[in-house]
């Protein structure tokens, strides 16, 4: 069993952030036109892999269906490392486009 993954975040355009697990592109966050559910997660593969209410639910989507992991099982995030003023902006973002 998976007990830890360590996940980075790219900002690639101003609406679009790219999911990665280690050196492997595993989704990518877009903000939509959804009032109720403004984040699609798309796969790699470019395929639709649902809409989300925050980033952090497309976030969990996204390393579920990369790693397998069932809708049963609890996952959680965590922030490490040194905070920059990069991972900052991109926190914001996030956090940003999760209010509109």
């Amino acid at each position: 069993m998976i007990k830890s993954v360590e996940v980075k975040l790219s900002l690639l355009h101003s609406t679009v952030v790219a999911i990665s697990a280690g050196d492997q592109v595993i989704g990518y966050i877009a903000k939509i036109e959804n009032a109720e559910k403004p984040h699609a997660l798309v796969s790699p593969s470019g395929h639709d892999a649902g809409e989300f209410d925050c980033p952090q639910c497309a976030i969990d989507a996204a390393v579920r269906a990369h790693f397998d992991i069932p809708g049963d099982t609890p996952t959680g995030f965590e922030i490490k490392g040194r905070t920059s003023p990069k991972k900052l902006l991109l926190l914001a973002l996030l956090m940003m486009l999760a209010e509109e």
